[in-house]
């Protein structure tokens, strides 16, 4: 296949005033910039074939399908992948993502909160319990390493009340890809893939398809969301994580198969005994023998057979011996190749081998490695984060229009929401506190980083705190009041200590008689 716009004739006339060199065989030597397999010789590379200029004529529809299709089966079949999938949206989404109104108006702002964490998180999803909205991110988080994209509709209960639908990668598609739509509302638009975008290569619309139905629905952008990690500028639907590791991953499963298939008949076979026949004796002799007893004439002794490992019988050469079999599988060489394409699946799931065997790794390379687990979850974050942006706003309005919630139209104050983010992974969280303290004192970091990295928000943090103090205050004034002789200061320590030395006790006989202290 030629590159567009450059002919094998462009090629020769170009290289047509280049002077020929020859090696010491005579034979024309063509050296370029840059190595290529094109002038090594194919006999020593694979062949490396020219792609298309786009990256959807690249990956096909259908080419889509089968990765992801591949990609659920080793998600389920494989436990390694699959637990390093779902952890890495555990640590993403995970037991967070409270909302958290930033607009002026607290009065509305709690009421709108106590709405969405009392009404629409629990029932934000249309299939219902479990998939509260926490559940639901969750499994968007996975829908991306696993099928690379899904789509969530925005729509409604019978009573008006704002739900959302999540459909998986499978249910995105068209029964026609790469043609120009010449009626509707979309004319002049194409449509690939599912996915039908303007002459910008801007999405407009989204088709799924009806499960109930042989049809597919058209989605106006403006009630669905696309959600995909691109890796790709003229990227149209999302590619699985798992692609990259794909067949690496099948072959570890067969390995991981035939390897176990083998210990588990080496693991069936009891003895090897070698004797002259090739063969059990079946002679009466093997069963029982006769022992001289004075009071009897004959004892016979009976020989009882345990289960659990057969025999084996091999024919030699002279002699006989009974051994044990001696499996060596797997060697430590091949474990050390299955554990190098093991990291290899995982990297690509953009998590980290360590985490799912924290025993390899210890001081400064864990460090290293929680650094990059995190800075990986940041990325699915802020992907997850414009999901949830979108949802809330939705939400908002919804309420607000369909009478669950009181009106706030004032600018865009409404929509002034920010949600509080899961912890981050931390190696040694003594010494992460500790530089956290020092790093605030110093004012090289703020509140609002310190308390994002433990999943909490720092303004619901600081009006918890002063609901705190003043309750501590109110309780100090108390105890000063029934008693004279604890200064107010003093009753604030007693209830609690925020210094590390408490300062000299009071003493005296009663109320009012204090004395004085040393």
């Amino acid at each position: 296949m030629s590159l567009p716009g450059y002919t094998v004739r462009d090629r020769r006339q170009a290289n047509a005033g280049r002077p020929k060199l020859f090696d010491p065989t005579g034979k024309v030597v063509d050296y370029g910039l840059y190595p290529s397999p094109r002038l090594s010789g194919y006999k020593h590379y694979r062949p490396r074939l020219f792609l298309s200029q786009d990256t959807r004529s690249n990956v096909n529809p259908y080419d889509r399908y089968e990765m992801v299709t591949y990609s659920r089966q080793l998600f389920a079949q494989m436990a390694n992948l699959g637990r390093a999938v779902v952890e890495k949206n555990s640590w993403a989404f995970g037991d967070a993502w409270e909302p958290h109104y930033t607009g002026e108006n607290a009065k509305w702002g709690e009421e709108a909160t106590e709405f969405l964490k009392e009404q629409f998180y629990p029932e934000c999803n249309v299939r219902g319990n479990p998939f509260d909205m926490t559940a639901t991110m969750q499994t968007s988080g996975i829908a991306l390493d696993r099928d690379g994209d899904d789509v969530c509709l925005l729509t409604e209960r019978e009573d008006h009340f704002p739900q959302v639908m999540v459909l998986s990668a499978t249910r995105i598609g068209a029964k026609e890809s790469g043609g120009e739509l010449l009626t509707g509302p979309y004319a002049g638009c194409k449509i690939y893939d599912g996915v039908i975008q303007d002459r910008r290569q801007r999405t407009v619309a989204v088709c799924v398809f009806d499960m109930h139905a042989d049809t597919e629905m058209r989605i106006d952008i403006a009630s669905a969301d696309l959600l995909f990690e691109p890796e790709w500028g003229d990227q149209t639907r999302g590619i699985p994580l798992f692609a990259r590791g794909l067949l690496d991953g099948w072959d570890m499963q067969d390995i991981d198969v035939f390897l176990k298939r083998g210990l588990k008949l080496a693991a069936s076979v009891g003895l090897i005994q070698w004797n002259e026949e090739g063969e059990a004796n079946s002679g009466p002799e093997a069963i029982t023998t006769e022992v001289d007893d004075p009071t009897q004439s004959t004892n016979p002794v009976t020989v009882e057979q345990i289960e659990g490992g057969e025999g084996y019988y091999f024919r030699s050469n002279s002699g006989s011996k009974i051994e044990t079999l001696k499996d060596a599988r797997p060697t430590i060489e091949q474990e050390k190749y299955i554990a190098r394409v093991e990291r290899r699946c995982i990297y690509s799931l953009g998590w980290s081998y360590q985490l799912l065997y924290p025993e390899l790794v210890g001081g400064a390379p864990a460090r290293i490695v929680v650094d990059l687990a995190n800075k990986n979850l940041k990325i699915r974050r802020r992907v997850g984060l414009r999901r949830w942006r979108r949802i809330i706003s939705y939400a908002i309005a919804k309420a607000m229009e369909g009478g669950f919630l009181s009106k706030n139209y004032e600018g865009a104050d409404w929509a002034a929401w920010h949600p509080s983010m899961p912890g981050n992974i931390t190696a040694d969280s003594g010494n992460d506190e500790a530089a956290a303290l020092n790093n605030l004192k110093m004012g090289t970091t703020t509140l609002a980083i310190e308390t994002g990295k433990k999943g909490h928000y720092w303004r619901s943090l600081r009006d918890q705190r002063q609901r705190e103090i003043e309750d501590l205050a109110a309780r100090a004034m108390a105890i000063t009041k029934q008693y004279p002789a604890i200064p107010f200061d003093k009753a604030m320590e007693l209830l609690e200590q925020r210094a590390p030395n408490p300062t000299a006790a009071v003493t005296g006989d009663g109320p009012g008689k204090p004395e004085e202290t040393k």
